[in-house]
C-alpha cells in the first residue's frame, strides 16, 4: 500500500475523528482526499454529517424523501435534486457532488441544510 502522507492523513482522521469506514476502497480514499482538500479546517465538521448522511461514502446513494415532491437526495453529500435545481446525473459525480455541498455550506456557514446537520447543530 501507497502510505503518502495524505493516505496516513486520511487515516488518522477515520480512526480519531469521525469513523466512518474501516476498510476503504481506493476510491474512498480518493473521496476522503477531495472531501479534505475542498473543506480545508472544516472537513472534521463534513465527515461528521456523513457519519450520518452516507456514512459509506457511496456517489451512488439515493434516497427518496416522503415529501409531497418525492423529492431525491443523491450522492456523497445526499443533496436534493429539486431544491438544489441540479440534475441527478451531475450528482451522482462524487467531485460534483462535494463542491456543491461546499458551496452550500459556504452559503450558511454550517451544514443546517443537511437534517443530519441540524440534528448534530453543526
Amino acid at each position: 500500500k501507497d502510505f503518502t502522507p495524505a493516505n496516513v492523513y486520511i487515516k488518522e482522521v477515520i480512526v480519531t475523528q469521525t469513523p466512518i469506514i474501516q476498510h476503504q476502497t481506493s476510491e474512498q480514499v480518493a473521496i476522503l482526499a477531495y472531501i479534505h482538500e475542498v473543506f480545508g479546517k472544516d472537513a472534521s465538521k463534513a465527515l461528521k454529517v456523513l457519519s450520518c448522511e452516507n456514512k459509506r461514502l457511496r456517489p451512488d446513494a439515493v434516497n427518496i424523501n416522503n415529501d409531497s415532491h418525492k423529492s431525491r437526495d443523491i450522492g456523497i453529500f445526499q443533496i436534493n435534486s429539486m431544491w438544489q435545481q441540479v440534475q441527478p446525473k451531475f450528482l451522482l459525480d462524487w467531485k460534483t457532488n462535494i463542491l456543491i455541498a461546499k458551496r452550500i455550506y459556504d452559503d450558511s456557514n454550517s451544514f443546517k441544510m443537511w437534517t443530519c446537520g441540524k440534528r448534530m447543530n453543526i
